[in-house]
């Protein structure tokens, strides 16, 4: 490969210590803390390369005294190959049910790039929490290629990703980044979007449009950057109104349906002459249809309501077909992908990428009368 992480470089310069007879079978070499000053790098890199040469043949370790050169080191080298080369295993760590959600398309995308370069997509799903999360990273530095993280969160695990990046590994953030780390990344362009969404609605003679978004923006990228996207279209054409903006009343990570609390939002919405909404996802604008037509009113034809995602599994339990911005989800995946292996092959260079979102015009919005259509 042509690119060599940080800890190639202290596994390289224990191995040609071996080479020259620095080191002789059954020295102890210094302790972890030792290295980490005698390398200027981290206790994870340390710990890596420690992990590497023992595979390798090249030392072996005591419980609670420390690793040794072992005996047969110099035989050993004559079979090495280098680890990177025979390290062709991609994790990608997702939150929740993503797997069981559009975000599959995503899947698809980097499995079938991964698979045609010989590599390997190891999908871990239903991460629950930050720590289990923290857990699986803190894991997979030390036994794949690379990373295709969907964090739960784009301001939690700062520490160990901040590590990854100073470190040149391999990771690429999907659907989200990080704002605090020049951490890699491939998203959607949410602001455009969100711009694209409200003012769409603005077209059809909407000029009082509310916004819905049952978690905190503080937590994600995406919908921060799609809410600044609506803000951006309602104060160039519109009206920005406190009384039609709600978010963040769900306090957790997953989106909780409570048919109170959108009942509320509806009536707040109705009461306010709001004739249109832009939902943060396709879900969200699924609770809201829902929820108003229990109480009696119609979409579109009392309100109008537009989505994000494209997300046809909505279809499986949902009876109107959502008017959303399509998130090109395969196209991330693939692009994803093939970044990735670039990073792990070659040369390490920033990956600062961003897909388009595409209006989807389907059941749920409606022109006002008499409004102009342009």
């Amino acid at each position: 490969m042509a690119n060599k992480f940080l800890y190639m470089n202290v596994y390289d310069s224990i191995k040609d210590k071996i080479l020259t007879k620095e080191y002789h079978a059954d020295d102890k070499l210094p302790t972890e803390v030792e290295l980490e000053k005698i390398y200027q790098v981290s206790r994870i890199t340390i710990k890596k390369a420690l992990k590497t040469l023992k595979e390798d043949g090249l030392i072996y370790s005591r419980r609670g005294s420390g690793s040794y050169i072992a005996p047969d080191a110099l035989s050993s080298h004559e079979n090495i190959i280098e680890s990177t080369d025979e390290n062709k295993v991609i994790t990608m760590i997702l939150p929740f049910d993503m797997a069981d959600s559009n975000f599959v398309n995503t899947i698809n995308g980097a499995s079938k790039y991964l698979s045609d370069q010989g590599y390997y997509l190891n999908v871990r799903s239903h991460i629950s929490s930050i720590e289990e999360e923290r857990d699986i990273i803190s894991n997979s530095y030390d036994n794949v290629a690379g990373i295709l993280l969907f964090p739960m969160s784009t301001n939690e695990n700062f520490d160990i990703l901040n590590q990854l990046y100073i470190e040149k590994f391999p990771i690429i953030m999907l659907d989200r980044y990080n704002e605090c780390i020049p951490v890699n990344y491939v998203v959607t362009d949410n602001y455009t979007g969100g711009y694209d969404a409200t003012s769409y609605l603005i077209e059809l003679g909407h000029d009082k449009i509310g916004f819905v978004c049952d978690v905190g923006l503080e937590k994600f990228t995406t919908l921060r950057n799609r809410y600044l996207g609506y803000c951006k279209a309602m104060e160039k054409h519109g009206e920005l109104v406190n009384d039609s903006i709600f978010i963040g009343f769900n306090k957790g990570y997953k989106h909780d349906k409570s048919e109170e609390t959108y009942r509320g939002i509806v009536e707040s919405l109705i009461k306010n002459n709001v004739t249109a909404v832009f939902a943060a996802n396709d879900l969200l604008a699924s609770y809201l249809i829902t929820e108003a037509t229990r109480m009696g009113y119609q979409v579109p034809e009392d309100l109008s309501v537009i989505g994000f995602d494209n997300d046809p599994t909505l279809s499986r339990f949902f009876f109107k077909p959502v008017t959303t911005m399509e998130q090109a989800f395969y196209e991330m995946g693939k692009v994803a992908a093939q970044n990735l292996v670039n990073l792990i092959e070659h040369e390490a260079k920033k990956v600062r990428i961003t897909l388009p979102a595409t209006l989807i015009v389907k059941d749920t919005c409606k022109r006002l009368a008499g409004s102009y259509k342009g």
